[in-house]
């Protein structure tokens, strides 16, 4: 039997495909509208750590109101890195994204001793070379971790594809940069936080890296209240659904 919640969230749904402006939302052949956040950027060293939000140029849609602007975070306690841009890694490629050797301690510049945890900052540097980081296999002698971490930041041609993740903080998915949940993201913690997606929207029965707008097949927001949200700045969609345990979230304007 489905639970009594669907029948609220088709309800919810069905508001909002009837709602004024639909037209708008959709152009011709059923496809999402192009968000006005997925365009190009000159993102120096902003990050979703270090937003950088008085730098016009790479928020100009901002309205002041956002939530988000109101969190401070404290400096991490670790900033880890892709080691090797352009080179993928995972089962049966060049590196292992599970040996922490792979990954550089930014503020040190040494290889990590550990993989990422919560209060780790994670960054995929861009590349002018398409590479995968893989963090979601499945092999006969171990299954990867959930990756559990604050800050995530995707550059320019590099693809993070993870099992399951667990974030308290910031996402945010620079140009031709892709984040792939394959089955649960859960967006926790006690703090406003943003999702941003620089990518243009695609089909909504696309999956995984056919289209940069997949999330997840799972989308889990359990904040730590109910007033604490995750504010969406351009274009997603989840395989399967959304499940809203605590918090609010928000879909900013023209996402």
């Amino acid at each position: 039997m489905k639970s009594p919640y669907c029948a609220v969230l088709a309800a919810i749904l069905l508001l909002l495909a009837t709602s004024p402006g639909q037209a708008q939302v959709l152009e011709s052949g059923g496809r999402p509208a192009t968000s006005v956040w997925a365009a190009e950027y000159d993102y120096g060293d902003a990050t979703a750590a270090d937003p950088q939000f008085d730098n016009e140029e790479i928020w100009p849609h901002l309205t002041g109101r956002e939530y988000f602007l109101d969190t401070a975070w404290p400096k991490p306690e670790r900033t880890l890195a892709w080691a090797q841009p352009g080179t993928s890694g995972g089962r049966g490629a060049p590196l292992d994204a599970l040996d922490p050797a792979n990954w550089v301690n930014v503020e040190t510049g040494e290889p990590a001793t550990s993989l990422p945890d919560r209060n780790t900052d994670v960054i995929l540097p861009a590349s002018d070379e398409y590479y995968e980081v893989n963090w979601g296999f499945l092999g006969p002698e171990r299954e990867s971790p959930a990756l559990r971490v604050r800050h995530v930041t995707i550059g320019a041609n590099a693809h993070f594809w993870i099992l399951d993740a667990v974030i308290r903080g910031n996402v945010w998915v620079q140009r031709e940069g892709h984040f792939n949940v394959d089955v649960t993201l859960n967006l926790i913690g006690p703090d406003h936080t943003f999702y941003r997606n620089d990518n243009t929207g695609g089909s909504p029965s696309a999956v995984g890296s056919r289209d940069k707008s997949y999330l997840c097949q799972y989308l889990m927001f359990n904040k730590a209240e109910p007033d604490v949200s995750v504010e969406f700045l351009g274009m997603f969609h989840s395989g399967d659904e959304f499940q809203m345990v605590t918090s609010m979230m928000i879909t900013a304007g023209h996402s």
